[in-house]
């Protein structure tokens, strides 16, 4: 990147990722490791996101889910 993020580039970057983690939640996935290197911009300006070896689906039982969440140091 030479230069930073106009103010409406934010936003259309920060629609397209809202809009992807509702499309997540309304499938009912957790992905459950969001951050910027998982997060892709392509030269078109399009976002998509990445690496769902965390995420996990959620609904009605509730299964247990650990609180043990790392990433591994090898990686």
């Amino acid at each position: 990147m030479k230069q930073p993020f106009s103010q409406s580039e934010v936003k259309c970057l920060m629609l397209q990722l809202l809009e992807g983690v509702k499309y997540f939640h309304d499938n009912w996935v957790l992905h459950r490791d969001l951050k910027t290197s998982n997060i892709l911009l392509n030269n078109c300006g399009e976002l998509k996101l990445c690496d769902f070896g965390l995420a996990r689906q959620y609904g009605s039982p509730l299964k247990p889910y650990t609180h043990l969440v790392v990433t591994l140091w090898y990686r």
